[in-house]
């Protein structure tokens, strides 16, 4: 980790533009549902809880969410736009 005098400012990156949501946004409806999709789809969501609140979240902000790793999402076909990088 570098120190703070040595971490780029804003002229520095693009990557500094604010993308960031509220995790506290997720709709409790929307919490509980995309584990119980994943436990239908025969997967373990405790396993994928990361996922899913960064699923649901993406739900509840009407946004769609970018993975490498789809099968981390498997089940949510329907309840989360679910776009592969």
């Amino acid at each position: 980790m570098r120190p703070v005098s040595q971490v780029p400012g804003p002229a520095e990156g693009p990557w500094l533009l604010d993308t960031s949501v509220v995790v506290d946004l997720a709709d409790p409806a929307v919490l509980a549902a995309l584990p119980e999709a994943t436990a239908i789809a025969g997967r373990q969501p405790r396993r994928r809880q990361f996922d899913l609140l960064i699923a649901a979240v993406a739900r509840s902000n009407r946004l769609p969410l970018a993975t490498r790793n789809p099968a981390d999402l498997a089940g949510l076909a329907g309840l989360v736009e679910v776009h592969t990088v």
